[in-house]
């Protein structure tokens, strides 16, 4: 009986232990694949993180060249105003100076 109980004992123990091993690999299964998954969420963030990121930089230098054409062409216009005048004031210079050349003449 007491061959029979100290069996049965080693048996349970025999058998915790195998669960206990088990349950080891079973935990650094787990524990890998969080590892694992995390690493792939982590990668994710960052893609996207880099895709926004680009999708911003983009959208912000759309929008400085739509600027900056509209500003080349206010330039513009006020060159081509200010050569208008430049030509009217000239035009003006010559009136003056022929008039004051035909008054001496």
């Amino acid at each position: 009986m007491v061959k029979e109980s100290l069996r049965a004992i080693f048996e349970a123990e025999k058998k915790a232990r195998g669960m206990l091993e088990s349950a080891e690999r079973e935990r650094s299964k787990i524990t890998e694949s969080a590892k694992v998954e995390a690493e792939k969420l982590k990668e994710r963030a960052k893609n996207n993180a880099k895709k926004k990121a680009q999708k911003l930089l983009e959208e912000y230098r759309k929008k400085a060249e739509e600027e900056a054409q509209e500003m080349m062409k206010k330039a513009q216009r006020q060159i081509l105003a200010m050569e208008r005048k430049a030509r009217e004031r000239q035009a003006k210079a010559v009136r003056v100076i022929l008039n004051t050349i035909s008054k001496v003449g």
